[in-house]
């Protein structure tokens, strides 16, 4: 989809070079997002994607996000160094009580958690322990 949308308003990646260069850019709607639904938004191939996630869809159909290993190694490291900056250490514990769509950000820190073998395995996909039918729809495209 972003290959398609740059290459009709005749730019590439490397033509941002400064601030001013973002008006060359075309804008990426919902509707692009939609349009394209499911995996087409992904900026590499599907066989760089490691982890989906999607939001619940209340609005249509759910959004959805590829993340490549890079991505997941950067978040984690991200996530752990405000975690530290903010007092964390590896002996404290980590609760994460939240429905985690769309909450990415708490997504995150389950991920860290999990991912750098310290604070635990917490539950990182539904607090409520239950299946919603976009984890069903997903699970049958994947």
């Amino acid at each position: 989809m972003y290959r398609r949308k740059f290459d009709a308003a005749g730019v590439h990646p490397d033509d941002f070079r400064e601030l001013s260069d973002l008006r060359k850019f075309p804008c990426t709607t919902k509707q692009d997002l939609r349009d394209n639904y499911p995996f087409d938004t992904f900026a590499v191939p599907m066989e760089q994607v490691v982890r989906i996630h999607a939001s619940s869809g209340t609005t249509g159909k759910p959004t959805v996000v590829g993340y490549t290993q890079n991505d997941i190694d950067n978040w984690a490291n991200i996530v752990a160094r405000s975690l530290r900056a903010a007092g964390g250490s590896p002996k404290d514990k980590i609760h994460v009580a939240y429905g985690l769509r769309p909450v990415y950000w708490w997504a995150g820190r389950a991920l860290w958690c999990r991912t750098s073998g310290r604070y635990g395995d917490p539950d990182v996909w539904r607090a409520d322990g239950k299946t919603s039918a976009t984890d069903l729809r997903f699970s049958t495209q994947i």
